[in-house]
Formats: structure tokens, C-alpha cells, sequence
């Protein structure tokens, strides 16, 4: 059984979930500005998932596709590429 629950994603597709996260972000941003407290947090969370995504797709070609957010963040420490001290400053 594996340990994470995942999806296969070409990696050329890891565009797609960087664009996104930036769009939440300004979603987020905008949303703060203008005092709606309910949805920025919630557009910041898209945003980091979305990053997330797109890190684990360029460099792993498959991204997290389980429920449980936490086992997300342990995901992305399946990346061989990147230093293992550059990902903890993420999670």
C-alpha cells in the first residue's frame, strides 16, 4: 500500500498550478485589502497548495492528491532535488 495518495501529472503541466497559486495569492491579497477576513486565509491556503503542486509536479511529476494536508507537506519530502533544509523552511 503506498504511503501517500498521488496523482500523475506531466510535468510540463507544473505551469498550470504556478499560475494558479499566483492568482490566489493576488486573490488573497486583494481579498485583505479590502477587510474580507473570511476569504483571504482561504485563498492564501489555495495558494500554498497550488505551489506545492507545482514544486512537486516539476520535480516529481506526480502531485499529492490525498485529504489530509499534513500528509501533503510530507509528500514534498519525496523531492530528491531540492535540499532537504530548503524544504523544511515550507513545512
Amino acid at each position: 500500500m503506498e504511503k501517500y495518495k498521488f496523482r500523475a501529472v506531466d510535468k510540463h503541466l507544473y505551469v498550470n498550478f504556478l499560475r494558479r497559486s499566483e492568482e490566489c495569492l493576488k486573490s488573497a491579497k486583494r481579498a485583505l485589502e479590502n477587510n474580507e477576513i473570511m476569504s483571504a486565509p482561504i485563498s492564501a491556503v489555495h495558494c500554498c497548495i497550488s505551489a506545492l503542486d507545482a514544486l512537486c509536479v516539476n520535480h516529481m511529476r506526480k502531485r499529492h492528491a490525498g485529504f489530509n494536508h499534513e500528509d501533503g507537506v510530507r509528500f514534498i519530502y519525496g523531492i530528491n532535488t531540492v535540499k532537504k533544509d530548503e524544504l523544511e523552511l515550507i513545512g
